[in-house]
């Protein structure tokens, strides 16, 4: 095969490994256009946003997912096997490893979290950043983003990141090549510097145990672990129970990101000494 060859053999393998993407992305919108027409709202898409945005988003979750399987039945091709998640049949091995996962998800995100409270990052890019997460929590259906990120959005994410697209990628790419496409497209994605900073971490991390383990399931603990800290910051945020003192002592959330830390190193030695990882 020639190098023009090569070239566009890896384009079109790119593009066909992205296309469940486009479709996620769009979704929202076009249901958020739908019921607009449906409801004949007057407001502006900001205001339609902020009230109905969390369901709209809950409901092309459940689309994504619901027509991706469809498709590849239609196609004839095991939907399971095509994204490699397989939880059938678990071990107890296997059950306490998806707990271990989610467990380092969380003492991540627990660490980060504190770091971003704590260091003294330019406000132009907290800013930014504050923004981009205080829009994921502005909805009315606060019940529907909780459900969101510590379920929906983990398992439609690593399905279409590390399932389709990284196992689409492999057909052509060396493995660490096909890692840091995936991984890339996969930081794009998150808008925010800093979320596109700590995604393309991640993407890497999770698109190594996807392919370690020959499973999703793995990443989808993971993803589902490292939301999970935000989800319970979301449900301080809006009762007010006792958002004061956790979140405004710098002492307390050092703590926390100590903690953080400390757990995630000794559940990456321990999944290493018993060779999850």
């Amino acid at each position: 095969m020639t190098t023009q060859q090569k070239i566009w053999k890896g384009a079109g393998t790119v593009v066909k490994a992205v296309v469940p993407l486009f479709l996620y992305i769009a979704i929202p919108g076009v249901l958020m256009g739908i019921g607009s027409i449906v409801r004949s709202y007057q407001g502006s898409s900001e205001e339609l946003a902020a009230e109905s945005g969390n369901f709209y988003n809950f409901l092309s979750q459940v689309l994504i997912l619901v027509f991706l399987y469809r498709r590849s039945r239609k196609q004839g091709r095991n939907f399971w096997e095509e994204t490699t998640l397989y939880v059938g049949e678990l071990s107890k091995q296997d059950r306490s490893l998806c707990i271990r996962c989610a467990l380092l998800g969380a003492s991540v995100s627990l660490m980060l979290s504190a770091l971003l409270t704590i260091l003294p990052l330019p406000q132009r890019l907290m800013g930014t950043y504050e923004t981009s997460s205080s829009i994921v929590f502005a909805g009315k259906d606060v019940i529907l983003v909780l459900i969101n990120m510590a379920l929906l959005a983990p398992l439609a994410e690593e399905i279409l990141f590390r399932g389709y697209m990284l196992n689409r990628l492999l057909t052509f790419f060396p493995e660490r090549q096909a890692i840091w496409i995936s991984a890339v497209i996969f930081a794009l994605c998150h808008g925010n510097l800093l979320w596109m900073a700590y995604a393309l971490a991640a993407g890497v991390f999770l698109a190594w145990i996807s392919i370690r383990k020959d499973n999703i399931l793995y990443p989808i603990c993971i993803h589902a672990g490292f939301n999970l800290p935000a989800v319970l910051i979301a449900v301080i945020q809006v009762t007010g129970m006792g958002e004061a003192w956790i979140f405004k002592n710098h002492f307390l959330v050092f703590l926390y990101g100590l903690i953080g830390a400390a757990a995630g190193r000794l559940l990456y030695l321990d999944m290493k000494n018993r060779g999850d990882l």
